[in-house]
């Protein structure tokens, strides 16, 4: 889970992040193997910096606790920044001060069954002595169908 703290004019964070089927509503803690999946990173900013059109980048990185691998990059969704890209506040990718940024990743395949995963999230704000946030979902495991 993302901080806690208060957000004030000039902070800009991520709220939370987790795993839903694709256009689910709600988080879940067992995907099924044969089925892609998304990835929400819910980010909020600040009045001023958000006013500003302050520069930013965000991504996630998908962990296979199981076998101790990370997933390829996911596919960014509509209104959602590439990985690692930077992209500006009020811009096509953030035009309000809240927002959801979401991934796709391809469906896990049955050798990943039984497999306990995890994402990781993290946004930057502003390139010369930037704000970092980080997030880390709850686990999450692979199913049968």
């Amino acid at each position: 889970m993302a901080s806690s703290k208060e957000m004030g004019p000039n902070d800009a964070d991520i709220v939370r992040c987790f795993v839903r089927t694709v256009g689910g509503l709600s988080s879940e803690s067992a995907l099924p193997y044969n089925a892609p999946f998304e990835i929400v990173v819910e980010v909020e900013a600040g009045s001023a910096i958000f006013g500003t059109g302050a520069q930013f980048a965000a991504g996630v990185v998908v962990r296979d606790l199981s076998d101790c691998t990370c997933l390829p990059a996911p596919a960014a969704g509509a209104n959602t920044p590439n990985i690692g890209v930077s992209d500006n506040m009020s811009g096509a990718n953030w035009n309000t001060q809240v927002a959801r940024f979401l991934y796709t990743v391809a469906a896990p395949g049955p050798t990943k069954e039984n497999h306990i995963w995890e994402v990781l999230a993290f946004l930057r704000v502003n390139v010369v002595n930037p704000d970092m946030s980080f997030c880390r979902s709850d686990l999450f495991i692979i199913t049968r169908p």
